[in-house]
């Protein structure tokens, strides 16, 4: 269904995520782009408005950090570099030779759409959770869920469109501390077992490269 379509139901839940502004996740994404492939750990905390996305690179290839807010994002590199763009998705192309969507993501990767795009495709279950959802050129599909508090948010997705493709795979949720928590309660972490096996269609990789040379 498109955007003007969308079922009440599946609309008030999307309202009840609009409570999460804080949150924190870990995991791995698997990118492919031109022939190209990169895995890498990821570490991402978002504040509001502000984020601090730090990524991995495999087989002790060094790290990237990107921090950011509406109007600049800053990349450092483990040897203290620092790079600036008016946005993620240019400053990770330019610097990294790929680039994830990280404006859209960070609604996607709660399950909902980018409030300030307009809906081009959107599919929900019969839990009311996003399925598949098409938004600026980029699909994403969700392909498992897990229980994390008063809510079911995403363990793994796929997002593509014409140049690139990525899989994420969540391996810890943390949100704050619930409303009606004590003062002072710590931060809610959630530690993810293995996402449940769900078949999906199987394509050629390429094999997996180490990140580009700025480390």
């Amino acid at each position: 269904m498109k955007g003007e379509d969308i079922d009440p139901t599946w609309q008030d839940k999307n309202h009840r995520l609009l409570r999460i502004r804080d949150w924190s996740v870990r995991g791995r994404i698997a990118i492919e782009a031109e022939k190209e492939a990169w895995n890498v750990g990821v570490h991402w905390h978002q504040q509001g408005n502000e984020y601090r996305i730090r990524f991995h690179g495999p087989l002790a290839s060094g790290s990237a950090e990107i921090v950011g807010g509406p109007g600049m994002v800053t990349l450092r590199t483990t040897d203290q570099r620092h790079f600036s763009a008016p946005d993620p998705e240019s400053l990770l192309s330019d610097m990294m030779g790929w680039s994830i969507p990280v404006s859209g993501l960070r609604y996607w990767v709660l399950g909902r759409p980018d409030p300030k795009l307009p809906i081009e495709q959107l599919r929900v279950d019969a839990e009311n959770r996003l399925r598949s959802l098409e938004q600026s050129g980029w699909r994403i599909r969700y392909i498992d869920y897990r229980d994390i508090d008063d809510f079911q948010l995403p363990v793994w997705l796929t997002l593509e469109n014409e140049r690139l493709a990525a899989r994420i795979r969540i391996s810890a949720w943390t949100l704050p501390p619930h409303p009606q928590a004590a003062p002072g309660a710590p931060p809610r972490s959630v530690p993810l077992s293995s996402p449940r096996s769900v078949p999906i269609p199987t394509v050629p990789t390429p094999t997996p490269r180490p990140m580009p040379s700025i480390f």
